[in-house]
């Protein structure tokens, strides 16, 4: 008996034989096992979904909100238009300046960079 719900499980049942026991009994039986299996299958499957989504949502409970990073870029951008504030690709730009247009060069440094270095190689900091 349980081979066949397993087989039925699978969509490999025979009607015929089900038939045998009476066909209202078989439809029934047969539209009951296959419900409830569905059901069961579709309740592990949000368990599973729900079980991940609590692990995400208790490591993002510290994270920045999305309405602060944009508070954020906003304000970064509106400092960057006044001058107040030298974005990351200016310093990169001196340095690869410095360079002579070589990143691999740059990049590969072993120079100790020191504050005064910092504020004559990039100007506005």
């Amino acid at each position: 008996a349980m081979h066949t719900c397993f087989l039925a499980l699978h969509g490999d049942w025979d009607w015929s034989k089900l038939k045998e026991v009476g066909y209202f009994r078989a439809a029934i039986w047969f539209w009951m096992f296959m419900l409830i299996n569905v059901l069961i299958l579709t309740n592990m499957l949000l368990a599973i979904i729900m079980d991940a989504y609590s692990n995400e949502k208790a490591k993002a409970e510290n994270a920045i909100s999305l309405w602060h990073q944009t508070f954020e870029m906003r304000r970064r951008r509106k400092e960057s238009k006044r001058k107040e504030r030298v974005n990351l690709t200016e310093i990169y730009a001196a340095f690869l300046k410095d360079a002579d247009g070589d990143e691999r060069a740059m990049l590969a440094s072993q120079q100790l960079l020191r504050l005064e270095d910092l504020m004559n190689k990039v100007p506005g900091i």
